[in-house]
């Protein structure tokens, strides 16, 4: 409530173990809230965290502002690396350095639960706008199949959570990274996050549908990742569902059996092609990026209409308000400049 008639004050004297505070250079504030501060509220609404600009007891002298995050342990992470991959674009080098996340020193009470940490490893070439997807899709899709924090700081993928979890995550964003190339052959015996759905070699291609535009659509709506298994000699083909979450599993499968019988139904027939043409399945290269529209390309644009990451240039009101023509608090002709720069 005193944010309504002045700034507000946090004593930084006892520790708490509910915040987490990210220092913002004074010139990337705006770039943070977005226009009226609506960047924060989606951030807000996305991770369950309550976030705004304070001031603290400790004097600061340099040049910064304090972001405070407050939450569970989670939420208040999974918005510091939205946080963190926003400051990063507007001012590189901020936390990313000779190819190693830097993360700010964490104040009092704000300790990671034991086996908590983040793992990264820099994305080369065109593995980035690859493992982006329209609107930041195949980012999220990652995440939320593998349950873990997933997001791009610069040209880093950042993991962060428990150290299974990571792994997860690390291992799904390889096999897609793979994808590029041809066919993906997954060891599954052991696993307790797959589904294994035996897919007829007639049958793939209407599966997977156009560019893989039907098995994006299974993953979206059941929150999972699937890709064909490549079969070892004499091996029928399967589909793996990959998902932390048994249910998510469960509702691919059953969307996939749907689509089998569909096909049995009209006799075989149809399809999006040849899966083997490596053209069909999921080609995330041509995911609209002819156009440019892509997650966070780096060059300025972005779409904020709860999807972060969609940073390609379009003249509307999108997230972190990245047009050089509206901006928050009317830094058009200075950020204009400094863009350029």
């Amino acid at each position: 409530m005193q944010q309504r008639t002045g700034s507000v004050s946090i004593s930084m004297d006892e520790g708490r173990d509910d915040l987490t505070v990210v220092k913002v250079p004074e010139d990337c504030v705006a770039f943070v809230m977005g226009r009226g501060g609506q960047t924060l509220r989606t951030m807000e609404s996305e991770w369950g965290s309550l976030m705004f600009f304070a001031k603290t007891t400790e004097p600061q002298n340099d040049g910064r502002e304090m972001l405070m995050i407050f939450g569970p342990v989670r939420a208040r992470r999974g918005a510091e690396m939205k946080v963190m991959s926003a400051i990063e674009h507007k001012r590189p080098g901020t936390f990313v350095r000779d190819g190693e996340l830097r993360m700010q020193k964490r104040v009092r009470g704000d300790d990671n639960p034991d086996d908590w940490d983040e793992d990264c490893f820099t994305l080369e070439g065109d593995e980035f706008s690859y493992a982006l997807g329209a609107g930041g899709s195949t980012r999220k899709k990652l995440a939320q199949a593998s349950g873990c924090i997933l997001e791009y700081v610069g040209q880093m993928a950042c993991m962060c959570g428990y150290k299974r979890d990571r792994k997860r995550a690390k291992e799904y964003l390889k096999w897609l990274l793979k994808q590029r190339s041809g066919a993906v052959r997954v060891e599954i015996e052991d696993r307790d996050d797959v589904t294994s759905v035996p897919v007829p070699k007639e049958s793939i291609g209407f599966v997977t549908g156009h560019r893989g535009e039907s098995l994006r659509s299974v993953e979206k709506e059941s929150g999972t990742f699937c890709f064909i298994n490549e079969p070892q000699p004499g091996e029928q083909e399967a589909l793996l569902i990959f998902a932390l979450d048994k249910e998510a599993r469960r509702r691919a499968k059953n969307l996939v059996l749907d689509k089998l019988d569909e096909h049995k139904g009209i006799g075989g027939r149809g399809g999006g092609g040849r899966y083997d043409d490596r053209r069909g399945y999921d080609d995330r290269r041509y995911d609209d990026r002819r156009n440019d529209d892509r997650y966070d390309d780096r060059r300025g644009g972005g779409r904020y209409d709860d999807r972060y990451d969609d940073r390609r240039d379009r003249r509307d009101d999108r997230y972190d308000d990245r047009r050089r023509d509206d901006r928050y608090d009317d830094r058009r002709e200075r950020d204009r400049d400094r863009d350029r720069d």
